[in-house]
């Protein structure tokens, strides 16, 4: 299991006490860019198939575990297209045999 997948399980399991280093890291590790930084929020953007998805996450020790699961439900969607664009990534890599 790769690290990227061991921090997501690690925050799905234990949604109470995340850090928002832990949470930070997860969110960039699926493709999440900062956007901007506003007061004590930081703003979290990813675009998948001409949709934005935005997270508003405040940085004050442990992130609350609304945030986390406005995190999840995000990442949920967008594994489904990681999924895909891997699998056509590796599809379009494999040699076809000449006959």
């Amino acid at each position: 299991m790769a690290k990227r997948d061991k921090r997501l399980q690690k925050l799905r399991q234990n949604q109470k006490s995340v850090s928002y280093d832990d949470l930070k890291q997860v969110l960039l590790d699926h493709g999440f860019e900062i956007d901007r930084v506003a007061g004590s929020h930081h703003i979290f953007q990813v675009t998948s198939n001409g949709v934005t998805y935005t997270l508003n996450v405040p940085v004050h020790g442990d992130v609350k575990p609304v945030y986390i699961r406005q995190a999840l439900s995000i990442i949920d969607r967008l594994q489904p297209l990681e999924a895909d664009e891997t699998q056509t990534t590796d599809d379009s890599e494999k040699e076809t045999p000449d006959d």
